[in-house]
């Protein structure tokens, strides 16, 4: 019997504090997806720094 308090107390003990850290895993991998995907969203569409594109068209008088 004194096993089984044993048991329940620290079963009553640690599973708040699994509770939290899972939540908060939880939350920083959702956070770090999610800055992941901004990241390569604002990288895939910014203007480029050096000038056009290849792919964009320049006027007759560049080329």
């Amino acid at each position: 019997m004194r096993i089984y308090i044993y048991v329940k107390n620290t079963a009553l003990v640690f599973l708040p504090l699994f509770l939290w850290a899972f939540t908060a895993t939880s939350i920083v991998r959702v956070w770090a997806a999610g800055a992941l995907l901004m990241t390569a969203a604002s990288t895939a569409l910014a203007p480029d720094a050096d000038g056009p594109s290849a792919t964009e068209t320049r006027s007759p008088e560049i080329c």
